[in-house]
């Protein structure tokens, strides 16, 4: 079974060659046809500038969670708190989704990262009412 890398670079480019930076550190490249050349070098790598974080008490009405979203935002981070161990938090990209049934489902202490452009829109919406979500935006 192939290894599965996590925070992984990858390039691809118009000829449909790839080639990567595993989190490791590690430099791959896979040649689709043909040849290619490269060079390898240093990489400099800068973090973020900015994160922020909310909490949004969720019922079973549609809410958006993320209103401001922060400048060149790359990633949200959803956790849920559910009062008991039977509730659901619903997440979709719309509110019509949630309404529609259509929502992915989050239960008690579930997280979730969704890297995203900082136009997304992320709802949710509970199975009950007075469902904690934490967030948490990264970006910069």
């Amino acid at each position: 079974m192939p290894q599965v890398l996590q925070r992984a670079v990858i390039i691809k480019d118009t000829d449909g060659h790839i080639a990567g930076i595993s989190p490791q550190g590690y430099v791959w490249v896979e040649i689709k046809a043909g040849t290619i050349e490269a060079t390898v070098g240093d990489v400099s790598i800068s973090g973020l500038e900015a994160f922020d974080t909310d909490h949004v008490l969720v019922g079973m009405t549609p809410v958006q969670l993320f209103t401001t979203p922060l400048t060149g935002g790359s990633a949200v981070n959803i956790k849920v708190k559910t009062t008991g161990q039977t509730e659901v938090v619903y997440i979709a990209p719309s509110s019509a989704r949630l309404l529609a049934g259509k929502g992915y489902p989050l239960l008690d202490g579930d997280t979730v990262q969704l890297d995203l452009k900082a136009t997304a829109e992320v709802w949710a919406m509970g199975s009950t009412a007075d469902q904690d979500v934490y967030t948490m935006q990264l970006g910069g």
